[in-house]
């Protein structure tokens, strides 16, 4: 697995592309996420350079790629295709770029009863695999395993993780699949079992994190914990995750108060450490 550079642990400096990519070397990160539109504009100030190129002379793998906008699968028809139209051309962009897998958060309840939006909902995901699928893209799908999120709306919508493999099932897309977060895994009360047993290609992407002692269905979102500082096993979490065959990016999203005050050097070195110390536990 290749330790991830999240844009989270920039921490209020204003650092570019060149500048992040030196600060994730420096702290042990082996990939970066990145905006497409900063690697389009570092091409185009350096003619005849790849993205290929680029990227080796930034000495990492690209991570997730941001700037191409997926359509709220949610959305009204009218809404979701307008969206969609736009997909093909961004996605070819972003490949260009380097991108190889881009991401949606989507949400874990509905204004639908779940039997109409799963059915919706996996249509729509089919969709948007097939357009991203020309470019050689990947659809990182996040499963929100916490329940305090969207109460306004009537309806839970996939929260338990198997209810969200169906749906990723259902689309018969085998670029679509889990942007899989320890922390919304542990919210949502799922078993390392389920995790294990996930097909390979259902697994997109990684968030680490960690989690405050209490009940796993009480946690909030945006109270999180450094890797390794709390209750999340995350050493048979990473097991579990490496029985699918799983060999991508992993990267820290500790959101809330927690890395408040930390410098973005700081952060970076506090969870990269969290994370190898969780893999070395776990063997890997």
């Amino acid at each position: 697995m290749l330790l991830c550079f999240h844009g989270t642990l920039v921490r209020g400096e204003r650092l570019g592309l060149a500048d992040r990519a030196a600060l994730a070397r420096r702290t042990g990160y082996q990939a970066m996420d990145f905006g497409c539109r900063e690697v389009e504009d570092a091409l185009a100030a350096r003619p005849g350079l790849s993205a290929a190129g680029l990227w080796a002379e930034l000495g990492l793998r690209p991570g997730m790629a941001g700037g191409v906008p997926i359509p709220d699968p949610f959305a009204p028809d009218a809404e979701f295709d307008r969206g969609l139209a736009d997909v093909p051309g961004r996605a070819a962009a972003a490949a260009a770029a380097g991108a190889t897998q881009v991401g949606l958060v989507l949400r874990n309840r509905s204004d639908l009863p779940e039997p109409e939006s799963r059915a919706l909902v996996g249509r729509r995901l089919r969709r948007i695999g097939e357009a991203l699928a020309p470019a050689g893209l990947r659809l990182a799908v996040e499963f929100i395993g916490v329940r305090h999120l969207w109460t306004n709306l009537a309806h839970p919508f996939a929260q338990r993780y198997t209810e969200l493999l169906s749906v990723l099932e259902d689309t018969g897309r085998d670029n679509v699949g889990f942007l899989l977060d320890s922390y919304h895994w542990y919210g949502a009360e799922a078993s390392l079992e389920d995790v294990a047993s996930t097909p390979r290609e259902r697994i997109v992407y990684l968030h680490v994190n960690d989690a405050k002692p209490g009940p796993a269905s009480a946690i909030q979102d945006a109270d999180r914990l450094l890797p390794g500082e709390g209750v999340i096993d995350l050493a048979g979490w990473f097991r579990a995750v490496a029985r699918t065959g799983y060999d991508g990016c992993v990267a820290p999203e500790v959101l809330g108060p927690r890395m408040q005050g930390m410098t973005s050097e700081q952060a970076a070195v506090a969870c990269g450490d969290g994370i190898r110390a969780a893999l070395r536990e776990a063997g890997l």
